[in-house]
């Protein structure tokens, strides 16, 4: 929603200062699961006059944006992995580094379902990986909950090893949503 001076002056939308009322965002949040975005106009657009708002310049390319900077490791879904997992192994105590990369490629949307904030979706990974150093299975498993979309709600990580907890996590990846 863009809102224009005269909008601005009777203070309905946009408070003196120019923010917005924080009441009709949480209220249009809490009925539809979307986010209003209110704005000063003037102040937001100055440099485009309101009649040229719906035209581009000529020759200007509508699908022609700049470069956005995404994290090295992140799904189709948005999720970020920053860091390697490092598990001990229950039986030779070797550390074993997994790779960011190799967690995203076996990463899976388990459910997704809606809830009053909007969409939870629930994302599993399942690894296994051989120690290297005994060749002991390791079967790592990593459970990551979105609620609301883009918000990480919670992880969780285990490591089994022959059927068996045993297997010590010592650094774990961060997870976020973009």
């Amino acid at each position: 929603m863009g809102l224009t001076h005269s909008d601005t002056k009777k203070g309905d939308w946009l408070q003196k200062d120019g923010k917005p009322h924080i009441h009709y965002i949480e209220n249009v949040f809490a009925l539809t699961g979307r986010i209003l975005f209110i704005f000063d106009y003037d102040r937001v657009m100055e440099d485009m006059p309101f009649e040229d708002i719906y035209e581009l310049p000529p020759d200007e390319d509508i699908y022609d944006y700049p470069e956005y900077d995404y994290p090295e490791n992140y799904s189709e879904y948005g999720l970020a992995i920053e860091g390697d997992l490092n598990i001990r192994c229950g039986h030779c105590h070797a550390e074993n580094l997994i790779s960011a990369g190799d967690l995203l490629e076996n990463l899976e949307l388990t459910s997704s379902h809606e809830r009053n904030m909007g969409t939870e979706r629930i994302f599993s990974i399942t690894y296994n990986h051989q120690c290297h150093k005994c060749e002991y299975p390791l079967e790592i498993y990593i459970h990551i909950d979105e609620y609301p979309l883009g918000a990480l709600d919670s992880e969780d990580i285990s490591v089994m090893q022959n059927g068996k907890t045993g297997p010590e996590v010592i650094e774990s990846p961060s997870f976020s949503f973009w």
